[in-house]
């Protein structure tokens, strides 16, 4: 939707590259890592350069942008050829330290085994009345210092809400609530 408004085009399939090419998914020695290629292009180029990785990377040509993203494909596969090379954990450490917008992508396992999530309590036990115990569901993805989430509770069953909806919400009578039952509209 960005990329149709702002340009007025409809983007293509492009694998795990992010519509103006600021992120992309690669693969490494154990999964895959979103990373953003341009942010800090020199910097990532000598990390790939010391491991005698960064091919023509290096060339001045790629230090302008436009040059880059005319190359994107090229790029990518060398970067790639790179990552293959690591650990998903060993990129993301290395990229934090660097200040590099990179992230672990994490199957549901991995997210719920998350030692951050954890720490922060991101997950929330939700009450089910119905199946006789809690789920855990994934709670709020900002915490405020000074402010309270609440209380979670479970998105209401088909119909659960219909009587005060219906009637307190929307005015209608017992009469005609019971009616539209009757006749199947609601």
């Amino acid at each position: 939707m960005v990329q149709y408004f702002y340009e007025n085009t409809v983007s293509k399939r492009q694998g795990g590259a992010y519509w103006n090419h600021s992120f992309c998914i690669l693969p490494c020695k154990d999964g895959h890592i979103l990373l953003a290629p341009f942010q800090q292009w020199e910097t990532l180029v000598e990390w790939m350069d010391n491991e005698g990785m960064a091919e023509d990377l290096r060339d001045k040509g790629y230090l302008e942008e436009g040059y880059r993203d005319s190359r994107m494909s090229h790029i990518i596969q060398v970067i790639e050829r790179w990552t293959k090379n690591h650990t998903v954990q060993e990129l993301f450490e290395s990229g934090q330290l660097m200040r590099l917008p990179w992230a672990p992508i994490s199957a549901l396992k991995g997210v719920l085994s998350n030692s951050q999530l954890k720490a922060r309590g991101f997950f929330v036990d939700v009450e089910h009345p119905e199946l006789k115990r809690s789920i855990s569901y994934p709670g709020s993805p900002y915490k405020f210092s000074n402010s309270s989430t609440g209380r979670w509770k479970r998105a209401p069953l088909v119909g659960e809400d219909n009587v005060r909806i219906y009637q307190e919400e929307l005015g209608l009578s017992k009469e005609e609530y019971e009616r539209l039952l009757s006749l199947g509209v609601i």
